[in-house]
Order: C-alpha cells, then structure tokens, then sequence
C-alpha cells in the first residue's frame, strides 16, 4: 500500500471513531431528549465489530446514570414491551442496530438533568473489559 494511502486509510479510521487496533466502532449514536422532569432516556447507535470473532457487550456504564440496561421492544400478545436482555452479540465483520422500537440502551436514574446538546459519556464493556468510549449528544431526533 502506498504511503498516501495508508494515511488516507488512517484517517477515515480514526474519523469513524476506530484505530487499526480497536475491534469496534459505533455510527448514528445518539441519546434521546426525556420527557420534562423524567431522569431515564435511551441510546441508539449502529454498532460495528471490526474482528473477526463475536463481539459480545455485556454492560454499559456511565458517570452520568445510576443504571443502564440493554433492552429489547417487542410486540408481546398485542401490546408493545420493554424487556431487559443480558447482552449484545455482534458477528465477526457485521453491525447491529439499536435504534427507537427496537433494541436500546435505557439509560435510568440521571445524576443531574439532561438538557439537549449535552454530550453523554458511555463505556461499553465485554465482559467488564472497557471495549468502546463514547461521547453521545442529546437530541429530540436522530441526527
């Protein structure tokens, strides 16, 4: 590969939010504006496993939020429902979306308000091993 190349290759790379050496990478990630008053919110992103083994996110964890959970919506004998899931599995080279009426990370009891703009830290975990460090921005919609 030509040097011009690889640095180009590098560059997008590290736009993407990934290195050469990072298993993942996230895309479309954003934290959902709550109701007035409310201290839960959700997350959704696309996640990208750049190994070649299953990427399996077990936790997340964050400064900002007593708890967060991995769940699921689904239409359950005619009636929508949240279920907590214990973890997320990505295949080798593949994504997995998480996005509003599907999977989505709850995000509950918020230390302090959260106020649109604001910026969110997430550690997503395989594990307890820290795998993604993200910086999400609060919005009313999808980016």
């Amino acid at each position: 590969m030509t040097l011009h190349k690889t640095v180009l290759l590098t560059a997008l790379l590290l736009m993407a939010g990934c290195t050469p050496d990072t298993p993942a990478s996230v895309s479309d990630a954003w934290v959902r504006l709550p109701a007035t008053g409310s201290t839960n919110s959700a997350a959704y992103m696309t996640i990208n496993n750049h190994a070649s083994t299953d990427l399996v996110l077990t936790e997340v964890r964050s400064s900002k939020f007593g708890r967060i959970e991995i769940h699921r919506t689904q239409m359950v004998a005619g009636v929508m429902q949240m279920r907590t899931i214990p973890e997320l599995s990505i295949p080798p080279s593949g994504q997995l979306e998480l996005q509003p009426g599907g999977l989505h990370l709850m995000l509950m009891e918020s230390t302090s308000p959260i106020t649109e703009g604001e910026r969110i830290p997430l550690t997503l975990l395989s594990n307890g091993e820290p795998v993604l460090e993200l910086n999400l921005t609060v919005s009313r919609q999808a980016p």
